[in-house]
């Protein structure tokens, strides 16, 4: 069967400014506020971070335009690639819904649970920091009750904001990430203004006896991974763009499909979003840095009795905070803005699957969400038991990902013919110099990363 290349409808159902918020919603998530601090102090400092943004640019921003090109070029996400490839009558509907079964089972229950404890924590200091010490038991009590049913709570609330039209999902993942930088930032800025830059300064030491190989290998792969929820997400970004308008009175402007390199230059928005969030992790986490020295936090990040980076940022950062009179405050915007972040992943996960469930299957996004909801509470018991979500998460990130994106590279950048890769980018002098490298990348070096990823994770490296 033969593989052809859709041309956009007349019109576009969104702006490109919409569009954009429904890519960047699933960058700006827990995952890299989490877990970028420990690794930057223990691996180098700043020669982490700038292998982090190149990285997330040669690595991640590939991807991102690599997904771009084949859901542009078949209308149809990579992971429903088997729909054009296989021959007609093949009876292979059982694989419609996989890949969102395996978002919802591999993805989402983390997440949950996190902004789940992230509710608790941010009760917790409310509680200290309004309530009187009649209402502050109650909320005490919330914030250590079981986990679990917070995070059955943030699932029913995204549920229930998936309900709405797409549109207006796009202005709601706007506001969660745009409210959860604010939240940051406010929290950065007490923190600077209480501790100063000396905590700064010891995070972003400069050791290159540190940053050895399987430091760089770690810090790419993190770089890999912490935007492929983004992936997925630009199926549907694409075929929002390619439909006819909701109200056909309305004339919108067309000019997204026009501009040559469009694509690249939301990509790189996205991978800037993402490594701004890095930074902002790295300004949080000097709270505590500004109370020990240089050597004892690289000891205690990689030494044999290690912290957990998101032990530093949930736990001991909010009792450094505690110590100063407006640190209370700074700790309820940094819990209130990762759980923002947490939302917009988690409905840009959940918008994947119903709009796949429901565009395969014909299934309404009333019945979508629903289905989603009982299978999301159903999957919110295996964090439950530590051993088996541990498998999962590691199933996940370790397997699950990296094929993923090997496939990915397999139909970009062999598969797909490349005068409809360049009919789509468009032409120019710096497009043109930015489309050999990034062909290269998909096709040599990008496969290489992942099969050397994969010959480490089975050789127990």
């Amino acid at each position: 069967m033969g593989l052809r290349w859709k041309k956009p409808t007349p019109w576009s159902l969104y702006k490109s400014s919409d569009l954009f918020w429904l890519g960047v919603g699933s960058a700006v998530g827990l995952g890299n506020f989490l877990a970028i601090p420990g690794l930057v102090i223990s691996s180098g400092g700043v020669p982490v971070i700038l292998l982090h943004l190149m990285g997330l640019f040669i690595l991640g921003g590939t991807l991102l335009v690599g997904e771009f090109l084949w859901s542009r070029w078949l209308m149809r996400p990579y992971w429903q690639s088997y729909q054009v490839l296989v021959p007609s009558g093949s009876r292979v509907s059982w694989a419609v819904p996989v890949f969102s079964y395996l978002a919802v089972l591999m993805i989402l229950p983390p997440y949950l649970m996190d902004m789940g404890r992230l509710l608790g924590l941010a009760a917790g200091e409310i509680s200290r920091a309004f309530f009187k010490p009649v209402n502050e038991r109650t909320l005490l009590e919330f914030s250590y009750s079981s986990s679990y049913f917070r995070a059955f709570f943030a699932l029913a609330v995204a549920t229930l904001c998936s309900l709405y039209p797409p549109r207006i999902l796009a202005r709601l993942l706007k506001i969660l990430v745009v409210g959860a930088f604010l939240c940051w930032v406010f929290s950065a800025y007490i923190i600077l203004k209480s501790f100063g830059t000396v905590g700064l300064e010891r995070i972003f030491y400069w050791d290159n006896a540190r940053l050895d190989f399987d430091a760089i290998f770690k810090t790419l792969g993190f770089s890999l991974f912490t935007l492929s929820a983004g992936f997925g997400v630009m199926y549907h970004f694409v075929f929002y763009a390619s439909q006819a308008p909701l109200n056909t009175n309305k004339k919108e402007p067309t000019d997204f499909w026009k501009q040559s390199g469009k694509f690249m230059r939301i990509a790189g928005l996205i991978v800037m979003t993402d490594f701004l969030s890095s930074l902002m992790s790295l300004v949080v986490a000097s709270a505590f840095a500004s109370q020990v020295e240089t050597v004892e936090l690289i000891r205690m990040f990689s030494g044999d009795v290690r912290v957990e980076s998101r032990t530093l940022i949930l736990d001991k950062v909010p009792e450094v905070l505690a110590t100063k009179p407006w640190g209370s405050f700074a700790s309820i915007s940094l819990f209130m803005g990762l759980f923002f972040a947490g939302m917009a992943s988690a409905l840009s996960i959940l918008d994947i699957a119903i709009f796949t469930l429901g565009n395969e299957l014909h299934w309404s996004r009333l019945r979508a969400s629903l289905h989603l909801f009982g299978f999301g509470a159903l999957m919110l018991t295996i964090p439950l038991v530590p051993t088996l979500a541990q498998y999962m998460r590691q199933a996940g990130a370790d397997l699950l990902l990296p094929l993923s994106s090997l496939v990915l590279c397999y139909l970009v950048g062999w598969k797909m013919p490349r005068r409809s890769q360049v009919q789509i980018l468009g032409r120019g002098l710096i497009l043109d110099r930015l489309f050999q490298l990034w062909r290269f990348w998909i096709r040599y070096f990008a496969p290489l990363f992942l099969v050397y990823y994969f010959v480490s994770f089975f050789n127990g490296a």
